[in-house]
């Protein structure tokens, strides 16, 4: 292996990616995409969630409620009385301003370092929290106090949830859909600029004139798929941060973005040894009945570079 060589492969193919004007389309296409996502669900959805909290111990737990909610105003209450009246009693349908109501006992921290189980009391409208954001939200309190005392449980957790028929909130309904689509528009590098890469160099004779050199086949393959890789990667972060899914587990997230960019990746190496043509390797896509996710036809060019 040629360290140097790679380094040399991978620096001129990202410098071509990034100069060629149909590539760098494919690449800002599910950037701007994500963007108009979060444009419409902005517009169509809430702007933002409505916090009633009681939190006399001002416990950090209050803020790990509020950080499940980007786009958040919070009101501090003045007693536990008035975030249960405002919410009413479970499972019934009432009228609240509040999508989240929180009562935070007031020795809260001292009580679970203690090795008791304080009671932590939490208020949903399903009318604008579901139930993914329930299970969240109960994710997220349950990580805070096994950072202070690792008995299981150690909160006494009681969920109230008002309306629990909820009506469909468009907002939510399309940030359902997006997120994840998002993901998978952002996959077209893998799929598309490997292959591009591989049989670009078959057509224009490069790989054979690399082959006389020092330089082995394994070499040129590692240099491009890191090229390729580190688009992916980037990408996905990217798509990922405007959808706002960095929440919660935000390590499976990280894995979920990654295994994908592998998949997308090895589908590209596929392709790429497969077929010797840019339009064998576009026609494939567009049989694959998901052009919208991988729009070959337009940025599965040939690019433009001096020789190897």
């Amino acid at each position: 292996m040629h360290l140097r060589a790679i380094w040399a492969i991978a620096r001129k193919d990202a410098l071509d990616l990034w100069r060629n004007k149909s590539t760098l389309g494919g690449l800002l296409f599910p950037i701007l995409l994500s963007l108009l996502w979060l444009l419409i669900g902005k517009i169509i959805g809430n702007s933002s969630t409505d916090i009633l909290v009681y939190n006399p111990g001002n416990s950090d737990i209050a803020q790990v409620v509020v950080a499940a909610f980007p786009n958040s105003r919070v009101t501090q209450s003045g007693s536990a009385g008035d975030v249960t009246a405002a919410f009413g009693a479970s499972g019934t349908p009432a009228t609240t301003r509040y999508s989240v109501g929180l009562i935070v006992p007031a020795d809260f921290d001292d009580s679970l370092s203690s090795g008791s189980r304080p009671k932590l009391q939490l208020y949903l409208d399903g009318n604008t929290v579901n139930a993914q954001t329930e299970a969240l939200i109960q994710a997220a309190i349950a990580n805070y106090s096994r950072t202070i005392v690792s008995p299981q449980p150690p909160v006494d957790l009681t969920t109230t949830v008002i309306n629990p028929s909820p009506k469909i909130n468009a907002g939510v309904a399309l940030a359902k859909v997006y997120v994840p689509l998002a993901l998978l528009v952002s996959l077209i590098v893998g799929t598309t600029f490997m292959p591009q890469l591989l049989i670009e160099g078959k057509e224009k004779k490069t790989l054979r004139m690399l082959m006389v050199t020092p330089v082995s086949f394994e070499d040129v393959l590692i240099g491009k798929l890191l090229v390729v890789l580190f688009y992916q990667l980037v990408l996905t972060a990217v798509v990922l941060a405007i959808q706002g899914a960095f929440t919660g587990q935000i390590a499976l997230v990280l894995l979920y973005g990654l295994l994908g960019g592998c998949f997308s990746l090895a589908l590209g190496l596929l392709f790429g040894a497969v077929f010797n043509t840019v339009s064998a390797a576009a026609a494939v896509g567009r049989r694959s009945g998901d052009d919208h996710l991988h729009p070959r036809r337009h940025f599965c060019r040939p690019i433009r570079t001096v020789a190897e």
